[in-house]
């Protein structure tokens, strides 16, 4: 893959957009399943590590987390050497509930909220990658 810097600016952003939706997908699925095996493919730490330590935490209390979540990602901003692009989304939580993942009984949950997430999307090893994601105010 050319280097980030060589690629015109509006490719790249789809790309990195892109890229967050495949994150976004998969880390529906990693608290789906209680799995976060394929967060590796689309997450970096310091977020990799977050993200399964609190899907680790979930199955150890026998849970299972369900949400649908809309997204309407854009790019704010990117470092100069085009290595870091930085995403603002205001994702809006449908409805969450947990689980039991013995009895599959509902124990909690309902309507969300919306808050806006500002994530850093980095250039790794030939691909992109969601290194790190920040709760900002409500939208």
């Amino acid at each position: 893959a050319p280097a980030p810097s060589a690629v015109p600016t509006a490719r790249l952003y789809k790309t990195v957009l892109d890229r967050y939706r495949e994150y976004q997908k998969v880390y529906k699925q990693a608290y789906e399943k209680n799995d976060p095996s394929r967060l590796a493919s689309v997450a970096l730490d310091p977020l990799l590590t977050q993200v399964t330590d609190d899907i680790e935490a979930t199955r150890a209390e026998g849970e299972i987390w369900r949400f649908t979540n809309t997204h309407n990602p854009r790019v704010y901003a990117k470092s100069t050497d085009s290595t870091k692009v930085y995403v603002i989304d205001c994702i809006r939580t449908l409805a969450g509930y947990r689980y039991s993942a013995t009895t599959g009984e509902r124990l909690g949950g309902g309507p969300g909220d919306a808050y806006l997430y500002r994530s850093t999307v980095q250039w790794d090893s030939g691909t992109w990658k969601v290194a790190a994601s920040v709760r900002d105010r409500a939208c």
